[in-house]
């Protein structure tokens, strides 16, 4: 949830490549719009909504399911990603440790 919350900045236009390369028609770009909803005083929902578009035209929505899936694998990705570092770092540390003993 951290790394979702720090990463998926809305408008973030590389975690937002994937959803173009995977849903948009060619010829299309993705284009990113946000409702603002007040349903009740004191509360507001900010949702983002996903469409390919051509010339000004909305040639495809992007669901919700497809948005969580590639949303999955972005974070599963980032995850085996901080894991390699660490052990990348861990392994560097040891070697640096026994190089001055």
């Amino acid at each position: 949830a951290l790394m979702g919350m720090a990463i998926d900045q809305t408008g973030n236009v590389v975690y937002n490549q994937p959803l173009e390369w995977f849903f948009c028609p060619s010829g299309t770009q993705l284009e990113r719009g946000v409702v603002v909803t007040n349903p009740v005083p004191g509360q507001t929902n900010i949702s983002q909504d996903f469409s390919c578009v051509k010339s000004g035209e909305v040639a495809r929505e992007i669901g919700i399911g497809e948005i969580i899936l590639v949303r999955l694998g972005e974070y599963i990705l980032i995850g085996y990603a901080l894991l390699w570092l660490n052990r990348l770092y861990n392994r560097w540390r040891v070697s640096r440790r026994s190089a001055l003993e």
